[in-house]
């Protein structure tokens, strides 16, 4: 008891000097030199402590890592379930998901961007190997998604915009295809497509094409940003 009431003693004795320091210099003065005792606070005890401040940064980024890490292990089973039904659903040859990434800078210290199809829903043999660490760059493709945030169409419309990549999907027995730009507050995340193996949909297939893959878009980026 005696204990608490020495430490609210100094308490009130700290507060009746501040206010006789603002009565005597004012509130802005008062608060400017605080602020500027912390700061020198923090400079002495990074210059004679450097290394300590350092390993907490490192710490703390190592938590942060350690926790996107989890909650993207916990997120993948629920991803692979939305690949899953979106196909299905369509009764399409395939789903899948490719996530952006950097890779290198070009001397004017812009980065490029690279994607990997890190999940993949398939009623035939996976591809996903195919696609990693792809330099968007050499794709016209997704200059257009990145414009307008969607696509659909068939090989032979697919060739006029991006030859190189019909060629690709061609090769892989695919006659049509729909591209989905997923972005979380204006930041690219990743491309969601769809692929069939006829080159050609009714226009009630196309319907339930875009709001199948609108609705499977959203949920996945709630998990890809959780």
């Amino acid at each position: 008891m005696k204990d608490r009431v020495g430490v609210l003693g100094q308490f009130v004795a700290l507060i009746e000097k501040l206010a006789a320091l603002e009565k005597r210099y004012g509130f802005f003065d008062l608060l400017k030199s605080v602020l500027l005792l912390g700061v020198i606070v923090l400079l002495g005890y990074a210059v004679l402590d450097p290394g300590g401040i350092s390993e907490r940064i490192e710490r703390f980024q190592q938590r942060e890592h350690q926790d996107r890490l989890a909650r993207r292990i916990k997120a993948e089973p629920e991803i692979r379930l939305q690949l899953d039904r979106l196909r299905l659903t369509l009764g399409a040859e395939r789903a899948s998901l490719m996530e952006l990434h950097n890779g290198s800078k070009n001397l004017s210290d812009v980065p490029f961007l690279y994607a990997d199809m890190r999940y993949e829903s398939a009623d035939t043999l996976l591809v996903s190997w195919q696609y990693q660490n792809v330099s968007l760059s050499h794709y016209p493709m997704a200059s257009m998604l990145f414009e307008r945030g969607y696509w659909y169409g068939s090989m032979s419309e697919l060739e006029t915009v991006d030859r190189r990549l019909a060629g690709n999907m061609k090769m892989n027995g695919i006659g049509y295809v729909a591209f989905m730009l997923l972005e979380s507050a204006d930041t690219p995340l990743g491309l969601l497509s769809v692929s069939y193996k006829c080159d050609s949909l009714t226009l009630t297939d196309k319907r339930r094409l875009g709001n199948s893959i609108r609705r499977t878009g959203a949920a996945l980026c709630g998990l890809l940003t959780k």
